[in-house]
């Protein structure tokens, strides 16, 4: 079986193994699936990172980084770690106008999703607030 086969598969673990035999961060296995996508669905911060740092981009997971999707699956370190990059808690879905935070309560389980970016927000727009407040 073929590396970017067993990655599809959840062994994000094997992404720096991957990359470090010359294949391109950005690639997609046969179905088309992003290997940063695969990474996100199985929730692996560290793999995106690595990918991040050889080529490809955030922007690669689709709109407002696929927060809610992460929130959705209790993915609560890799929400940290996108809202820490620029996506939005508030963001609503042009589809149904539902947001992360509400991603987060629909899946049974997840309120550490839920949580996690609530606080994330809570200590985002306070340190904006005080930022501003100095300037």
């Amino acid at each position: 079986m073929e590396l970017i086969d067993r990655i599809s598969d959840g062994r994000t673990d094997l992404v720096l193994e991957y990359v470090a035999a010359g294949n391109p961060a950005n690639s997609k296995n046969q179905d088309g699936v992003s290997i940063i996508r695969l990474c996100a669905y199985y929730g692996d911060v560290s793999a995106i990172k690595h990918l991040l740092a050889n080529g490809e981009s955030l922007t690669a997971l689709g709109m407002n980084f696929d927060l809610s999707g992460a929130a959705f699956h209790g993915h609560w370190r890799l929400c940290e770690f996108l809202i820490e990059n620029g996506a939005d808690v508030n963001h609503d879905s042009p589809d149904s106008g539902e947001t992360p935070l509400h991603a987060a309560l629909c899946k049974s389980g997840s309120n550490c999703a839920f949580f996690g970016c609530q606080s994330i927000a809570g200590e985002r727009r306070r340190s904006e607030c005080s930022h501003k407040a100095r300037h």
